[in-house]
């Protein structure tokens, strides 16, 4: 049980009220606490640096994404492939694992991705064909 202390609520609730703000007097949230410069002691700053770190591989995520997308709209080989090697360039700046292993398959798979680009061909017709060979298979 929480002790009962007196807050700024009294005069609503009487001398016993026992609010979150009651037991909490005196102290400031997280957010409001002091760094090391105001001499408190908070660390806010450091928290604040440690949240910007664990959501840079998400903001990286996300450039990546937009760096894909502009990649697969190049009808240029040359350009196309600029583009894939500065998505490579990225992933491997974050030295993280799994970017790395991305890193690793497009670099393998460079080709592949640049075909469009290079012979501007789509394969939407034959997927079309399989889907419709598996369909009429499925139905007997």
């Amino acid at each position: 049980m929480h002790p009962q202390v007196q807050c700024g609520h009294q005069e609503e609730e009487g001398p016993g009220c026992t609010c979150r703000q009651g037991r909490l007097k005196g102290k400031r949230p997280l957010w409001q606490a002091g760094g090391p410069a105001e001499g408190r002691g908070g660390g806010s700053r450091q928290r604040y640096k440690d949240l910007i770190s664990q959501n840079e591989l998400l903001a990286t995520c996300d450039i990546a994404d937009e760096m894909l997308a502009r990649a697969y709209g190049y009808r240029q080989e040359k350009h196309m492939r600029a583009a894939m090697e500065r998505i490579v360039d990225t992933c491997r700046g974050t030295k993280d694992r799994h970017f790395a292993r991305v890193a690793r398959f497009v670099e393998g798979h460079m080709e592949g991705i640049v075909a469009p680009a290079r012979r501007h061909i789509s394969s939407g017709r034959v997927e079309g064909t399989n889907q419709m060979i598996k369909t009429l298979s499925r139905a007997g």
